[in-house]
This record gives structure tokens, sequence and C-alpha cells, in this order.
């Protein structure tokens, strides 16, 4: 997600097939809005690769969801090229909750962490991920929810499934493998029946009266009576 008239730091991190970090020795990007080119093929820093696209470039541009970075990565003495989407938005849909949230539902999740981490960001931001990911596949983009705190619950929710999944994979099933379950059935029912926001169809950035929107498509199975 790009939001339009706003510097974005934008990285490009590459992992081999055995997960280990890879380093460019040289890295350049190039930027598109559809077939628009909005920054040419630029050098960029090449450990992690990253390149900052400057307020000036997008403050003028169209909202669109049709952007999509292109970066050209020699790892090797070998040039990769590659392609990710990207979003010009108004504003970005930020998560809305923290470890606290997690802890008023399970209090003992604390002493559970692993001794290297004393946050459950990663977590969290994982399951923001798996969000994010399911709005668009249903065919509602992110930065057009306009109520946040609706995704609260089933954001919880996501990220206990992740944490307590991971419990039960280190110490084995029963209670958290019951968890786990338990989480990802009340995140499939909200995405089912429940997922009910204000979504911002015209993008003119404010709520109006006509803005709800169910997460889940309506499929009629019926044909409508014929006059």
């Amino acid at each position: 997600m790009i939001e339009r008239g706003v510097d974005a730091a934008l990285t490009a991190d590459v992992y081999d097939a055995a997960g280990v970090q890879q380093t460019p020795t040289a890295a350049t990007v190039a930027i598109y809005a559809g077939s628009k080119l909005i920054v040419d093929a630029t050098a960029v820093h090449a450990a992690p690769s990253t390149y900052t696209l400057l307020a000036a470039l997008t403050a003028d541009e169209s909202l669109s969801d049709e952007w999509q970075e292109r970066w050209s990565l020699t790892i090797g003495g070998t040039v990769y090229t590659f392609r990710r989407d990207a979003y010009l938005v108004r504003h970005i849909l930020y998560p809305v909750i923290t470890d606290t949230d997690l802890t008023e539902l399970h209090s003992d999740l604390a002493d559970l962490r692993d001794a290297d981490q004393s946050t459950f960001e990663v977590q969290r931001t994982a399951a923001w991920g798996r969000i994010e990911r399911k709005l668009i596949a249903l065919g509602s983009r992110p930065q057009l929810v306009l109520n946040a705190w609706v995704l609260k619950d089933v954001h919880v929710w996501t990220t206990l499934a992740i944490l307590f999944a991971d419990f039960a994979s280190s110490v084995g099933g029963g209670r958290y493998l019951e968890l786990a379950d338990h989480y990802r059935g009340r995140v499939a029912d909200w995405w089912e029946s429940d997922a009910v926001f204000r979504y911002d169809a015209d993008e003119d950035g404010y709520e109006e009266e006509n803005d709800q929107r169910p997460g889940s498509p309506i499929v009629y199975l019926s044909r409508p009576p014929v006059w």
C-alpha cells in the first residue's frame, strides 16, 4: 500500500528455497502506474534492497490498484526480476489490536511466549496480512474500509489461532490444538456471516449513508420473478 502524497519506504527481501536471505550485489527498481512509468529503473541500496518513493511522485496521481514494483536484483551473478503489485491509496488501513487484546482472553499467553520474543508482534502482523489478503480475495480493497474497529475481533481470533497452532506444534496437541481449531472456526464464521463494514466504494474518503458492505459476497440461488 502506497499512500498518495506521502514518502513511501519500499523494500524487497529475497530468500532462497532453504530460507536464507539473499544479498544482491546490485539492484534497481522501476515503478509503474498501469502502463505509465513513474520511476525509471533506478539503482537502489542492495542489502537489503530499499527505495524511498518520494511524495511528489504520487501526489498528482489517481488512486489505483494497478501499480506495480519491478525489482531487478543481481544474486550470485544472475539478474532476477521480481514483480510486486502495489496500490496507490488515499489512506492506509492500520490494525487496531495490541498484545493486551490477546492477554485479556488468555492471561497465560505471556508465560508461553518464547524467551527471545518480547511481544506477539510477529503473529499480529501475520494475522493482519491474512485479513488484508482475505479482503482482496473477496473483492474488497483494504484501504477502502472506513471503520477499522470492525476488524478487531477477527484480528484477535486470527492471531490466537496462529499462536495456539504454534504452541501445539511445540508442546503437542491437546488443549492448544483445540484452541487453535476453536479460533479458526470463529474466524471462518465471522467471514461467512458477521463481516459487515463501511466501505468507501466511491473513494471520496468520507462515510456516507450507503457505504455498508458485507465481507462475503451475497449469492442468490433463485430466479427473480418474471412479469
